[in-house]
């Protein structure tokens, strides 16, 4: 699951709010105009607000161009605009005494919402030197000076009003700004949460599955098992018998193999539990895993192998190597070879498996550790590997990534080791 940027949905908010922010100023300007009597540069406001209205629709078209994700820079200078014209219409309307001088919080507020912090706290930067600038060029209501009838008192209030101003704009930037990066990671951890538990159900359903299947299949391969036995004992050991012989030996070998693997899925699945950890060498691991597996010469173990000793879960570990060692033999030509790279560092065991297959391309690689999902021929596997493997990494407080290009495919299993 992808998260929408907020700057994403920051641009086409603004514009919304810029023709909002136009009608408001024009609505008060024509109460203060005619309903209080207050002198105003009319001609020139209506300018600015004209200004305004042009360049907010020029904004919408070429957001229309652009799509909805332009990036934190548009939205950032966007503002930026709307602030130096809401200054123009302050200093239009008495500066610093003007009472709608808190307006520019709503930006602040915004933009700590929106943008990157960099960009927040230098449009809080701006807002504030604006407003700074309104004490040194202004108009004032009615032909008055800004000072008032208190003279330099008013002047020190109004001075004050903008240390306060400052003040509150560093702190609303900083509160909201942390707050907005809480919520977001928070957002984020959930997603990684239910992608986990989506996972672990998953397993659930196949462990359960697994388990049915080893009780189904138990009662035939019994009966297998037996009349092979009765079978090779009818035909004993004599010479002209000695191919049946040996394909009933071969019966007995596969009934066993399909009983000890049923037993794996229905005991391991993936999880821990009932384990204990044990010390063993990273070459210990891989040749667990390896073990059985077709064209498992071709396996080569690099790194800390033998020299390192960590304390695990062997059996659990050594499952999810054995899906990854034997994705990456089926992806290796004849003459390749698989590559085993054993490190161990801070606790922490490392095994990177890499085959010299063709690699896999960006759109499957985003599915592959998918359960089922699977681009082999019907038969070759059900794409339960690399989910596997994942999914005992996590349980075991490790991690499991995937990197490929034109040169092989590299799984690196990471796992918490004492």
């Amino acid at each position: 699951m992808t998260q929408t940027p907020a700057h994403a949905l920051g641009l086409g908010g603004l514009l919304r709010l810029r023709l909002l922010a136009v009608v408001g100023i024009l609505a008060l300007v024509l109460l203060a105009r005619y309903g209080l009597g207050l002198e105003l540069p009319l001609n020139e406001l209506l300018i600015v607000l004209a200004t305004w209205v042009v360049v907010t629709f020029a904004t919408g078209m070429w957001l229309a161009r652009q799509g909805e994700d332009v990036g934190p820079l548009p939205l950032t200078a966007a503002m930026a605009l709307d602030a130096v014209l809401l200054t123009v219409v302050f200093a239009l309307t008495g500066g610093p005494s003007n009472p709608f001088n808190f307006l520019y919080l709503v930006y602040i507020a915004l933009a700590s919402v929106v943008l990157p912090p960099r960009h927040a706290w230098a449009l809080a930067a701006l807002a504030t030197g604006l407003f700074a600038l309104l004490f040194v060029w202004n108009v004032p209501l009615g032909g008055m000076s800004h000072m008032g009838h208190e003279g330099h008192d008013m002047s020190l209030h109004l001075r004050g009003m903008w240390v306060a101003f400052a003040l509150a704009a560093a702190l609303i930037l900083g509160v909201v700004s942390r707050v907005s990066t809480a919520l977001s990671d928070r957002e984020r951890e959930l997603v990684v949460a239910r992608a986990q538990s989506a996972r672990s159900a998953r397993l659930a359903s196949l462990a359960t599955l697994a388990a049915g299947a080893a009780h189904e299949l138990a009662t035939p391969l019994g009966t297998i098992s037996i009349v092979a036995k009765e079978l090779e004992r009818d035909l004993g050991d004599s010479a002209t018998n000695a191919d049946a012989v040996a394909d009933v030996k071969l019966i007995h070998e596969q009934v066993a193999r399909c009983r000890a693997i049923l037993e794996a899925l229905r005991a391991d699945a993936g999880d821990p539990a009932g384990e204990a950890r044990e010390a063993v060498t990273p070459a210990a691991l891989v040749a667990r895993a390896s073990d059985g597996l077709d064209r498992e010469a071709c396996v080569s173990v690099q790194g800390d192998a033998s020299s390192a000793l960590v304390r695990t879960f062997p059996r659990s570990v050594a499952l999810a190597l054995r899906n990854l060692i034997k994705n990456a033999i089926e992806a290796t030509p004849a003459d390749g070879v698989v590559t085993v790279t054993c490190t161990v560092r801070d606790r922490v065991l490392t095994l990177a498996v890499h085959d010299d297959g063709p690699g896999i391309p960006a759109d499957v690689l985003e599915r592959v550790g998918e359960p089922f999902y699977t681009t082999r021929p019907t038969g070759r596997g059900m794409g339960l590997g690399v989910f596997l493997a994942r999914t005992v990494a996590e349980r075991l407080g490790g991690t499991l990534r995937l990197d490929s290009t034109a040169r092989g495919t590299t799984a690196s299993l990471t796992i918490p080791a004492e």
